[in-house]
């Protein structure tokens, strides 16, 4: 399997957000507790990218997109975080996702 299959496979099946979850610890009690609001796991997301964490923050976007499949913009985040990963199949597809939903926003057409 190669190291982008890896990743991907990473990305899907491991466990997101647990209670004392790395990924939660330092966050305000109402960012963890609310964390698959859209606009709040926008901003995990970058932070965890901001933070080195492409991963983490791919498995925060993928379980947001569970519970909000309609939020363009975590397609979008979702598609950029791939594609820092090396995953562009997976990157191109949210990211064209994120565009049929919201079609007059001219930063997916770019981002593609």
């Amino acid at each position: 399997m190669s190291k982008a299959a890896q990743v991907s496979q990473r990305v899907v099946d491991e466990p997101l957000l647990r209670p004392g979850s790395k990924v939660l610890m330092g966050l305000s009690a109402e960012v963890a507790s609310d964390v698959f609001d859209a606009e709040k796991t926008l901003g995990l997301a970058r932070q965890l990218r901001r933070e080195s964490k492409p991963v983490e923050a791919s498995r925060v976007l993928v379980r947001a997109l569970r519970n909000h499949p309609e939020a363009a913009r975590v397609h979008a985040e979702l598609g950029l975080t791939l594609f820092s990963l090396g995953l562009m199949d997976q990157a191109v597809r949210a990211l064209e996702r994120a565009l049929h939903l919201e079609p007059g926003i001219k930063q997916y057409q770019v981002n593609l």
